[in-house]
């Protein structure tokens, strides 16, 4: 136990905390985003009550292929408080990520006094700023929608707080709620077993760790593993459940080991120098970015022998990357779950040692440290604001993510999207036509389709309001190209036609359109009128006694009805 109580011992958390707060301010202005953020809380019906059923759902549902529980509730409580303004779900995620600023103070210190010697409450302090001011903080922060990865941060810097307290009832009921926030946290009874190692050095070195003398150390991490090994076929399940994971057949066995390589070496690269960060990593950065898969493949060609000297000498760096690789190892790839290879987020915890080494190299330079500390501390903290701005907007994110891969088909197509909500439905299709060539087969594509369509159709509407009949009718034809089964895209088209004096190019969009959408009236006037034109009476008025079946008020199909009467005469 390390003896604690001075003033600065209370005070080191709170500075650390503070900083947090006031680097990550500017996120507190943020809207919500178009990734995931409104299928979670603007057009979710389970937020913004709390009840039996909402509870329920909240137990049960795999949205968005993720079963979090615990984080589902905490933002229910959050949408009850502030109702859809993102405000309130930003401001929670900060202050649960000022309070794992404060917790990684007092884990510091536990590590290295147990393992070394306490570092004393500002070097500690030293440490916790270098973790919660890094702008690779700012993804699982910012967004709102990983108020998962924080919640679950918290949760976890409990668990093994309590662990090397030796309260291992504590630290299994901190590690269920972790796990029920979010479940990659699945690796941490492995990283506990590296606490062992070191600072607690409760298993001796070599095959000594296997003896009966020490299996106590190894059973009592049962409950940890078999909470894990549960929650993580739950988290398949969830994936499963989704187009999110990624079949064998459509990223191989190489491909996945690629991967894992590149996350190896990424995270830390990107703690040391935090250049070029994005919200979005996919295969074109990947085979744009050859050396992280290098300098990953040769970290782990190293691994096994690393972690078996390790086990034989206890050594605090040996121990600091196995507790890294095993915190990581759920979201390296080799269980894929879409088509990110990497991402800021995912270094929330795994990246931890970093923290330590800083506060230990801290404590030994003293107060030559300072100047140093604090001017870190300052480029981080603003580094970290701007990249704050980047979450602000739907433009701000996409625009960053084609700034880094402009080669990104997932990164081009949400741009689409955002220009689209903005009603720019040219500046849409020019990204949903670059970006479509290149998507995988599956539900994605099939979606793209459709929002690439949709874009064209509405730069048609645009273009023919403008009286650009040629213009409106090109960008129809797009429409259908990339959707032929668009109802009302087809009667868009045959309108264009008809009103050009060409009813008999019009008329089989018109009757695509009634096919497609048999219950709209309108559509059946439409038909009717292209049908009177062409002088099909009898279909014609077919056609807008339907209309009249299905809309007995409307008027349209009433005139055009009255119109054909004399006719008959």
């Amino acid at each position: 136990m390390i003896g604690r109580g001075g003033l600065q011992d209370r005070l080191a958390p709170f500075l650390a905390a503070a900083a947090a707060f006031l680097a990550f301010y500017p996120a507190l202005g943020n809207d919500f985003v178009h990734w995931d953020d409104y299928s979670n809380f603007v057009e979710n019906p389970r937020l913004g009550r709390l009840g039996l059923a909402e509870v329920r759902w909240m137990l049960s549902t795999f949205q968005l292929a993720h079963w979090q529980p615990l984080s589902w509730l905490s933002l229910g409580l959050d949408s009850l408080i502030w109702g859809q303004r993102p405000f309130g779900f930003h401001l929670t995620n900060l202050l649960l990520h000022c309070a794992n600023a404060a917790l990684v103070v007092l884990l510091i210190r536990e590590v290295l006094g147990r393992g070394d010697r306490d570092p004393g409450p500002w070097p500690a302090a030293a440490g916790a700023l270098f973790f919660a001011l890094h702008p690779l903080r700012v993804e699982a922060v910012a967004w709102a929608t990983q108020r998962r990865e924080v919640l679950s941060a918290f949760f976890c810097l409990w668990t093994v707080l309590l662990y090397l307290k030796g309260r291992l009832r504590a630290a299994l009921g901190c590690y269920l709620l972790a796990l029920a926030a979010k479940v990659t946290v699945i690796g941490l009874p492995a990283a506990l077993l590296t606490l062992d190692l070191y600072p607690l050095g409760r298993l001796p070195p070599g095959k000594e760790a296997f003896s009966r003398e020490f299996f106590p150390v190894w059973t009592e991490k049962i409950p940890f593993a078999l909470a894990a090994l549960v929650f993580a076929l739950i988290g398949l399940a969830a994936q499963s459940a989704s187009p999110a994971l990624v079949p064998l057949e459509q990223y191989g066995p190489l491909e996945r080991l690629a991967q894992a390589f590149f996350s190896l070496a990424f995270y830390p690269a990107k703690s040391l120098v935090p250049e070029g960060l994005s919200p979005w990593y996919g295969e074109s950065y990947r085979l744009a970015h050859p050396g992280f898969a290098a300098a990953g493949f040769a970290l782990a060609a190293g691994l096994v022998p690393a972690l078996w000297a390790a086990a034989r000498t206890r050594s605090a760096p040996l121990a600091a990357a196995a507790f890294y690789f095993f915190m990581l190892f759920p979201t390296m790839g080799l269980v894929k779950s879409g088509r990110q290879i990497v991402g800021d987020r995912y270094s929330y915890l795994p990246c931890l040692p970093l923290a330590v080494a800083v506060a230990w190299a801290v404590s030994r330079l003293g107060r030559r440290a300072v100047l140093p500390v604090l001017g870190l501390a300052a480029f981080l903290g603003w580094r970290t604001s701007v990249q704050c701005g980047v979450w602000s907007d739907n433009l701000s994110l996409w625009g960053r993510a084609l700034e880094i891969e402009p080669d990104s088909s997932f990164a081009q197509a949400n741009m689409g999207l955002a220009l689209l909500r903005e009603d720019r439905p040219a500046a849409a299709a020019e990204y949903f036509e670059r970006q479509l060539e290149t998507l995988p087969k599956g539900p994605q594509r099939t979606f793209l389709q459709y929002v690439s369509a949709l874009a064209h159709n509405n730069l048609g509407l645009e273009r023919a309001a403008q009286g650009e009949s040629a213009a409106a009718e090109r960008e129809f034809r797009k429409a259908l190209k990339f959707n032929p089964d668009l109802s009302r895209t087809h009667d868009n088209l045959a309108l264009t036609l008809y009103r050009s004096g060409r009813a008999a190019e019009a008329l089989p969009h018109f009757e695509a359109a009634v096919a497609l959408e048999p219950g709209a009236p309108e559509l059946r006037v439409n038909l009717g009128i292209a049908l009177a034109k062409l002088g099909r009476r009898k279909r014609a008025e077919d056609s807008f006694r339907e209309a009249l079946r299905l809309d007995p008020a409307h008027e349209g199909a009433r005139r055009a009805l009255g119109t054909l009467a004399p006719a008959r005469k």
